[in-house]
């Protein structure tokens, strides 16, 4: 079975708002492709088993992390 990281990626999510003031420009896109995978494998590995509450949680986090990127021009290839 694959490792469940939706812990991670809601925490880091949960960080973003604490220390950085949210989805700001000074992320870098590398970091946000890297949680956008996480979030796209943990969709496709974990979501039958997930609480509805879990998935949308993730999707919207998803969501925010696609639009941080094509707000600059970028999609992401994962």
């Amino acid at each position: 079975m694959a490792i469940n990281h939706a812990p991670a990626i809601l925490k880091w999510r949960q960080d973003v708002d604490r220390y950085e003031g949210g989805l700001s420009p000074s992320l870098r896109s590398s970091t946000v492709s890297t949680m956008l995978f996480g979030c796209n494998e943990w969709i496709r590995t974990h979501a039958e088993a997930a609480s509805p509450e879990d998935i949308a949680r993730i999707e919207h986090i998803r969501s925010e992390l696609e639009g941080w990127l094509a707000e600059r021009g970028l999609t992401f290839s994962g």
